[in-house]
């Protein structure tokens, strides 16, 4: 079994405050390549990746506050599902004594409690690994929705170059990563926060910021360019490192 200080990873050296980045539903951290180049000089960025199926998002959460416990002053953030998830460690650190630190909420929408279906699943898969990647998602007919899901993937690669690169057994396993988070995100129930959340909104989601207003103690929204893809991207990424950096001013 993974320790819990396997999870934290070391994404560029800094001095003073240090930006604490929670893996999204993938469970890695490539979503946040250009984010971390584009954030100003001297600031320290770790990483929370994912090291094993979780049981639950709360139990996660433990861990990894557990990791970070005794590291401050820091910020928490993450985009989608790890907008969530970097809700809730900030939760467990302050009921290990931390004080309550920021919160950014990148494009994070709280769950809908509902529980996917496998071809949900994968549809959901290929277009968040496609879109990760700058692709279009590749069409799954019906048919082949239903084939276990290494067939599946299998039928895919042969179509796809990008999904072929990655090998079937890797896609494999990254689908199954990802199924077990997504289920696990989906079966969360957000509690209040006693801390500053900030939800950051790229101009093309649809997303409604105030659905976190119960959620937290203070909430400030800020509205940057691009969509819930591009917006860890160039040029969108620009804008929301600004304000990740203003939210790290604010703390120091």
């Amino acid at each position: 079994r993974a320790s819990p200080a396997d999870a934290v990873v070391s994404l560029r050296a800094g001095a003073g405050g240090t930006l604490v980045l929670a893996h999204p539903i993938g469970g890695g951290l490539f979503a946040y390549r250009e984010l971390v180049a584009a954030l100003r000089a001297g600031v320290r960025v770790v990483g929370l990746e994912a090291t094993e199926p979780p049981r639950s998002l709360g139990a996660v959460a433990s861990r990894y506050a557990a990791a970070l416990d005794g590291l401050e002053p820091l910020v928490l953030a993450g985009w989608s599902a790890g907008g969530v998830l970097a809700h809730e460690i900030a939760c467990r650190l302050v009921e290990l004594g931390a004080a309550a630190p920021p919160v950014v909420l990148v494009d994070a929408w709280p769950p809908t409690r509902e529980e996917p279906e496998q071809d949900e699943l994968l549809r959901s898969f290929l277009f968040d690994l496609s879109r990760s990647m700058g692709e279009e998602p590749p069409p799954l007919p019906r048919e082949l929705a239903r084939l276990p899901v290494a067939e599946a993937l299998g039928e895919l690669a042969r179509e796809r170059p990008e999904l072929a690169r990655a090998g079937v057994g890797d896609l494999v396993a990254r689908y199954e990563l990802f199924a077990t988070n997504l289920r696990a995100f989906e079966r969360h129930a957000p509690r209040r926060y006693d801390g500053p959340v900030h939800v950051v909104r790229p101009a093309e989601s649809e997303l409604v910021p105030e659905v976190w207003s119960p959620l937290a103690r203070s909430l400030t929204v800020v509205e940057v360019p691009g969509g819930h893809y591009s917006v860890l991207r160039q040029p969108a990424v620009l804008e929301l490192a600004r304000a990740v950096d203003r939210v790290l001013d604010t703390d120091r």
